[in-house]
């Protein structure tokens, strides 16, 4: 893991909360044994064959190619590349959003910073453009995690806690607070960081959640 987070050039706690980030956005529910992910894969590539409307292949595609990226990279981004053509003829806005994000997201995880952030913007650009408020705020809280100077990725978060608060969703008020507290203690600015921290610990304390409790405590405890 160390090798990882000093190729990425961050901080334990700001690697820990982007591993989060990438469980949320893609992983959840995916079987983690080797025989599941083959069995996965076959499974998608049969669905693909099969699928007989547009959409419903341009999804599986991009489903496939978060399943394939870990073992094979290229033929994950070639086939997002092809699926995005295929989006763009039939102005299929859901599933560009989704495959742009995804593309930007492999970039991410091989510290291509330059190609993660042009994902993350054309996702963003779509989803401000169709009124997806929860895609929007995914995309700027992506985008905060693609530039070299953590300071810059401080209004990509500030944008999304707006918009969160604005549409009254909590659940994401505390993501992005906690991001912006992660900002700030890799800037060494722990007095703000701290503020993040706490309301973002107030909002899951209020829903009962224990594993973000957890998770903020323990970055604060990394601020003292």
């Amino acid at each position: 893991m160390l090798k990882i987070m000093a190729m990425l050039g961050c901080s334990k706690t700001h690697f820990l909360v982007l591993i989060r980030l990438v469980s949320i956005t893609l992983f959840l529910g995916w079987g983690n044994s080797f025989y599941g992910q083959i069995s996965n894969l076959d499974s998608l590539r049969t669905a693909i064959a099969q699928a007989k409307a547009d959409t419903s292949r341009i999804l599986l595609e991009n489903e496939l190619a978060a399943s394939l990226y870990q073992s094979d990279k290229d033929s994950a981004l070639q086939l997002l590349r092809s699926s995005i053509i295929a989006a763009e003829k039939i102005s299929y806005r859901t599933g560009l959003y989704k495959l742009w994000f995804t593309k930007a997201f492999i970039h991410l995880q091989y510290n291509q910073l330059d190609s993660a952030f042009i994902g993350f913007s054309k996702a963003k650009e779509i989803a401000s453009d169709v009124g997806d408020e929860i895609g929007l705020i995914r995309a700027l809280n992506a985008l905060s995690y693609c530039v070299q100077n953590k300071r810059k990725g401080i209004p990509y978060l500030e944008e999304a806690l707006e918009i969160a608060t604005a549409i009254g969703d909590k659940e994401k008020q505390a993501a992005v607070m906690t991001s912006l507290g992660i900002a700030y203690s890799n800037l060494a600015e722990f007095d703000s960081a701290e503020i993040y921290y706490i309301k973002a610990l107030a909002i899951h304390k209020e829903k009962r959640e224990k594993k973000p409790q957890a998770d903020i405590l323990r970055n604060l405890g990394n601020n003292a």
